[in-house]
């Protein structure tokens, strides 16, 4: 508002709006984005992180080490005769296998781990 002074009467204006709906369109915009980059960096079927967000993380733990961060320890996986067992039992099963590989690596990780899948059959730890 305003304040001013006219003929010796005081005036005072104020605009009230109500921007409840505003923020919340902002708030549910923001989410929007944050699901959407998330998604971005995660495999659709396992929810790991994908081969890109991976790959992120571990040049930022090498360069924190460099400049005397914790040392890490980078486990890389390769499920062997894959091709063969999707072949064998179907792709639905073998979705099964992996989303079960995901559950496990997910099981033993602590909160600052990272488990990803690079690729069809290979999947990754950074601990």
């Amino acid at each position: 508002g305003s304040t001013y002074a006219h003929d010796r009467q005081t005036y005072t204006i104020l605009i009230v709006r109500d921007i409840t709906e505003r923020k919340q369109i902002e708030a549910e915009r923001e989410k929007a984005l944050s699901d959407a980059l998330d998604r971005a960096e995660r495999d659709p079927l396992t929810g790991l992180y994908n081969h890109h967000a991976f790959h992120k993380r571990l040049t930022a733990q090498a360069q924190s080490l460099e400049n005397g961060g914790l040392p890490f320890t980078l486990v890389l996986m390769d499920m062997n005769n894959f091709k063969f067992f999707n072949e064998a039992y179907g792709h639905a099963a073998g979705d099964k296998v992996l989303m079960a590989v995901a559950d496990a690596m997910r099981s033993f990780c602590g909160r600052s781990d990272i488990a990803a899948r690079l690729g069809g059959d290979e999947f990754a730890l950074l601990l």
